[in-house]
This record gives structure tokens, sequence and C-alpha cells, in this order.
């Protein structure tokens, strides 16, 4: 009974079936959105990730060849599910540095048995210490969502002053500075890629910005304002077309209002 009453629950949510049935298009790459996020993108191995990844490919093989410990068959299943994941995509690069460091510490001895009798704790509640400064010292003091250079910090000040608010199109990375900051408004989409991409929000974002239907899907969602940087073609195309109106430009965001007769 909780089992079924489970299942049924999954179905209660904002984008009904589309949303249970998204995580299985996006496996086996069906109508999905995931091509677009940089995170989902396959091994490059040019880059520095890259590298990483070809380390890990060829220390599997030499400790595969040389190690004299007998491979147990969950051990291989768990590497091959940790480098298939991994090399298919990046973000499962974490995955692999999780699931292999148990398999290969029993194959490359570089340190010695522990022994308890030889811990030295003085030493160790030092090390942590000195560990604990690096990591205070480390942490960012200012926060990156309030740089103006990457995010519409005039804008959004602007919109504040003016009383702006409404149904915005806006760059994907702004939806969540948006919604903090102008909770009043109406954004378009946000970080949270997988339901916009269950209800085909994802692929409307893309055809307005990729300058394939821009018009189209403005209309399609009665857009009001657009908050876009300002090399974006969508700003160009509306600029050179009638029906939009700048109300506020600096160097990092253009901010369109609909004009009430288009």
């Amino acid at each position: 009974i909780t089992a079924g009453a489970s299942a049924m629950a999954v179905f209660v949510n904002p984008c009904g079936y589309r949303l249970v049935f998204y995580p299985f298009e996006a496996m086996f790459g069906v109508n999905s959105g995931v091509g677009y996020v940089e995170e989902f993108a396959s091994i490059d191995f040019h880059t520095p990730w890259g590298k990483v990844a070809l380390v890990l490919i060829l220390g599997t093989l030499l400790i595969a060849v040389f190690s004299r410990e007998r491979w147990r068959l969950d051990e291989v299943a768990i590497t091959m599910l940790a480098l298939c994941y991994s090399l298919t995509y990046i973000r499962f690069m974490y995955l692999a540095g999780i699931l292999l460091p148990p398999i290969f510490a029993k194959r490359v001895k570089l340190m010695s048995p522990y022994d308890r009798n030889s811990d030295q704790r003085r030493n160790n509640a030092v090390a942590l210490a000195i560990l604990l400064c690096l990591f205070i010292a480390s942490v960012p003091r200012h926060s990156r969502y309030q740089n103006p250079a990457t995010y519409p910090v005039g804008a959004v000040a602007y919109m504040k002053t003016n009383g702006i608010h409404g149904r915005v199109f806006h760059e994907y990375v702004w939806g969540g500075y948006l919604i903090w900051h102008t909770p009043e408004s109406k954004v378009f989409i946000d970080g949270r890629w997988d339901p916009y991409a269950a209800t085909g929000v994802c692929k409307d974002y893309w055809a307005a910005v990729s300058g394939e239907s821009p018009q189209a899907v403005l209309d399609k969602y009665q857009v009001e304002y657009v908050l876009m940087p300002p090399d974006s073609p969508l700003v160009k195309f509306l600029k050179n077309g009638p029906g939009w109106a700048v109300r506020y430009s600096d160097q990092t965001s253009v901010l369109l209002q609909r004009s009430p007769t288009s």
C-alpha cells in the first residue's frame, strides 16, 4: 500500500505526468534539453577535466594489469559504471571520485596500515587547526551574485525604483537572482532545469535566444519585459524591430518593454 501510494504521489506536481517521465527521456536522450547544459556535456580531453579523466582511465588499466589483488564482480561493475557515466557527463566525474578510491586503495598501497599506538593526537589537532584556518581564509568575503559585471544589479535597482514587474524574459542564469530580488515579477526560467524541460519551456527559451523564432515565443508567453545582455541576438532583434522600447541599459544588461499596442 505504501509503495503504491508513493508511486501515485509522484504524479502530484505542477507539471503532472510529464515531469515523472522526463528523467527517463533525459536518460535515453528522447526530447531532452540536457545537451544544452554544459555540465552534462561529454568529456573533452583537451580540457583540465579531460586530462583528469585520461589519468583516471590509464590508472584503471594499469591497476587492472599489475595488481595482484583479485577483482571481484561487484568491483568490476562499479568501476565500469563510474567510468561510463564520468566520461559521458562531466557532472559525474565526482561520482567516479567517490566510487573508485576504495577500489584503488586496496591495490595501490602507498601508506602503511593504520597503527593506533603510533597515533599522535597533538600533531593531528595542530594539522586540523591549520586546515580549518585555511578553509576560513578561503571563504569568499563578497557574494558573486552582487557583482554588477555578472548580474543585472543596475537593472534590478531600476525596476524596483520604477515599480516595474510582470512577465520577464531574461538570461537563463539570472532567473534565481530575479526571483530573490524581484519576487513580484514572473520570471521565464531559472536554474531548476528539469521542470522547465519537462514542459517544453527550455526548448522555447533556446528558440528565442538563438533567433529561431523570438517574437513567436514572446507572444506565446505574453512577455512584457526582456532583460538580456547587451550583445544578445535577442536584444539586437528587438531593437531593430517595432513594438519594443529600451527602458534601461548598462554594460551588463538591457531592459526592454513591450509597447502597449504590440
